[in-house]
């Protein structure tokens, strides 16, 4: 009977966590009008099982500018020109086991620029151990646009 009590509590409570770090804002809908002089770096990451329950922070030219939960996007002004990009931990224990991603990217006037957060399983040994590759990339339009209809804003 305990067991059985056990379980559930343990099966909420793993549920409560994943839960909790889904992107949790309004649904993407469209793209605004662009600024004349800036560019805007829109970050997203798309939903997935594996790191699921954990934030993920971009920042960007050496200072925080978003925090990308599981199924979730970010719109980032940016001045045009070269800025730098990280994909970082945005927590003490996720970064054990975080590899921090740089990406430069070059932003022109009056444009978009898509970024994509993901992770892919590297190595499956059961029943235990998922190795995983975080991923963090340019990616476009076409690409990036039906992507973006499935979620919501990281708040």
């Amino acid at each position: 009977m305990h067991t059985s009590k056990a379980l559930r509590w343990l099966l909420a409570s793993f549920t409560a966590a994943l839960v909790g770090c889904a992107a949790s804002g309004p649904q993407f809908r469209e793209l605004g009008a662009l600024p004349e002089k800036e560019g805007q770096i829109i970050l997203y990451r798309t939903e997935a099982f594996l790191d699921g329950g954990v934030a993920w922070r971009v920042d960007l030219d050496g200072r925080k500018a978003a925090v990308l939960r599981n199924g979730g996007y970010a719109v980032v002004q940016v001045p045009a020109g070269t800025h730098s990009l990280e994909l970082r931990a945005d927590s003490f224990m996720n970064a054990l086991s975080f590899k921090n991603i740089a990406l430069p990217v070059e932003v022109a006037p009056n444009s978009r620029l898509f970024v994509r957060a993901g992770v892919e399983p590297t190595a499956i040994i059961l029943p235990a151990y998922v190795g995983r590759s975080r991923t963090f990339a340019v990616v476009s339009a076409e690409t990036a646009m039906p992507e973006l209809r499935a979620l919501k804003l990281s708040e």
